[in-house]
């Protein structure tokens, strides 16, 4: 290995662990808040066969952000249903 690839892997490490502790700065800062659903969410990518979650109060449970977009999983429906997006949601006061 030259020092080259060395020095690229280490720089590749350290932004591995940036993205790393920006998920978890996020995740501290919004699991167990409370939101409420404003899209025509029903947790299907395609298709319109359940009904919508609009308006439906939800609490965070972990949030994961990759390339493009944050994707916040919600505790009541953790299984069954994808993330939800930062444009399907608003947060609610305490």
């Amino acid at each position: 290995m030259t020092l080259r690839d060395a020095n690229l892997k280490a720089a590749l490490a350290k932004h591995v662990r940036h993205v790393q502790s920006i998920n978890d700065d996020a995740n501290r800062a919004l699991k167990g808040v409370r939101v409420r659903i404003v899209s025509d969410y029903n947790g299907q990518p395609y298709g319109r066969s359940k009904p919508s979650l609009k308006g439906t109060i939800c609490t965070v449970d972990s949030v994961s952000i990759d390339d493009n977009r944050a994707h916040i999983f919600l505790k009541e429906y953790l299984y069954g249903h994808p993330s939800v997006g930062l444009n399907d949601i608003e947060f609610i006061e305490a």
